[in-house]
């Protein structure tokens, strides 16, 4: 006798857009429903593989949106959107006051606030105020207030594009330059106002006179980490290498923007200076070196494919140590991160393949597949740490630096099926699919039998 079937099917979890699965260990099984025909749409009188197999897809979004909280949503966003303002302002009064731990503190705040969201409507209102402030603390302020005022500089460039930002860079870059070479402010100050001098001339710089004025700016800063001429290298404390650090890296980030008339002759002068800073006792120094010259190399390849440049098999033979370097002396991270940033740069180099990496965000991604875009890519998730993928998703900045084109809505969002949703409907239609074509197969035994 046929076995009998159970008349309850199993049912995909109705659950909203962006919703997780009950189970952490991968898909989960199908909830079950106490009612088959009335909830499900699937019975055992009336199943069919058709029927079926229209669970596979959702085809309406009804499982992934539900219209009727729209209205809720909307009154959140409007909510959190004017107490974003209110916190807004309210560090912005606090940057203009006695103390100066509570100058500290706002200027903390609002740094964490422009990384993490995207404001640029808020702080177009506000923009001749916020550089006011940014002003006044980069004159009077001292040590960290200092710093802290240097990378909000950077910050409120990324918030507000390139236009819009232009009339901030050319208010505040005298005081970021003077800063950067300025031998008696602290180490840690002039790195910051270095990296923000960078990012914000990458931005808002529309002059090549000017970008190339910041480039030899950073060049008199770094330049002391070069090889000496007996072959040694300088000593230098940690602030100081990090100092040297930050203005290679701003170099180079300038360097990616350069016009085609300037790239030989940044050959010329810099091809016989990097290697020699591939030797530095600092490992964050050997990378930024290491990627400038792949930059450099790949920018000159565009217009002499088979460029080579000088001493190559000298600067091949350096690489290859260094992407495989066990040296137990430097820390275990160190060598690590060392390996595998000189592997990139040694196939760059020598055997011309670009560097690739995916960035997913969301639902989208970012295709890193040249040096160009790697090291912008760096350079901006420095300053936006954790906020990165937000403002991939919403800065119109971002967007158009990495040809994203214009940002995906919640609504396009909410009607893509989540992959955990795709595999519930489609185990609910496996199911009912194997059920209906085992009723069939019982059929035909009996009628075979009956014969």
């Amino acid at each position: 006798m046929p076995k009998r079937e159970k008349k309850n099917v199993n049912k995909p979890d109705k659950s909203p857009a962006g919703g997780k699965a009950r189970s952490r260990g991968g898909p989960s099984t199908p909830r079950k429903s106490g009612r088959g025909a009335d909830q499900g749409g699937v019975s055992d009188d009336n199943c069919d593989v058709d029927t079926a197999s229209q669970m596979s897809v959702c085809s309406d979004g009804s499982y992934l949106f539900d219209e009727t909280q729209a209205p809720d949503a909307q009154s959140d966003d409007v909510d959190m959107q004017n107490d974003l303002e209110d916190k807004l302002v309210e560090y912005i009064d606090g940057t203009t006051q006695k103390s100066l731990q509570r100058r500290t503190e706002c200027l903390k705040s609002l740094k964490k606030m422009l990384s993490s969201h995207v404001l640029g409507d808020l702080l177009m209102d506000r923009k001749v105020t916020m550089t006011d402030c940014i002003e006044r603390c980069l004159k009077k302020g001292k040590g960290e207030e200092q710093a802290l005022a240097a990378d909000l500089t950077a910050l409120l460039s990324i918030q507000l594009g390139h236009n819009e930002s232009e009339e901030v860079f050319k208010s505040i870059s005298p005081l970021l330059q003077t800063l950067t070479i300025d031998p008696s402010a602290g180490a840690n100050v002039r790195a910051a106002c270095t990296t923000a001098l960078g990012r914000c001339s990458f931005i808002s710089a529309s002059d090549i006179h000017l970008l190339e004025n910041c480039m030899d700016s950073f060049e008199t800063v770094f330049r002391a980490a070069y090889m000496r001429q007996d072959g040694s290298m300088g000593k230098f404390d940690p602030q100081v290498n990090n100092l040297h650090c930050a203005a290679l890296t701003s170099w180079t980030l300038l360097a990616s923007i350069s016009p085609p008339s300037k790239i030989e002759a940044l050959m010329n002068s810099h091809l016989l200076k990097l290697p020699g800073m591939l030797h530095s006792d600092d490992v964050n120094m050997r990378i930024a070196a290491g990627e400038a010259l792949a930059l450099l190399y790949e920018m000159i390849r565009q217009f002499d494919k088979d460029f080579e440049g000088p001493d190559m098999m000298e600067l091949c033979d350096t690489l290859k140590k260094l992407a495989t370097d066990g040296n137990k002396q430097r820390a275990k991270k160190d060598r690590r991160q060392q390996r595998s940033s000189f592997r990139d740069i040694l196939g760059s180099i020598e055997d011309f393949e670009p560097p690739y990496e995916v960035i997913k965000f969301g639902q989208e991604k970012v295709e890193l597949d040249n040096w160009v875009w790697k090291i912008t890519y760096v350079c901006l998730k420095e300053m936006l740490g954790p906020g990165m993928n937000s403002h991939l998703m919403n800065n119109e900045l971002l967007r158009d630096i990495f040809q994203l084109g214009p940002a995906i809505s919640p609504a396009d969002i909410s009607s893509k099926v989540s992959k955990n949703e795709k595999q519930f409907y489609n185990a609910a239609a496996f199911k009912a699919r194997t059920k209906s074509r085992g009723k069939l197969r019982d059929k035909r035994s009996t009628h075979l039998d009956f014969d």
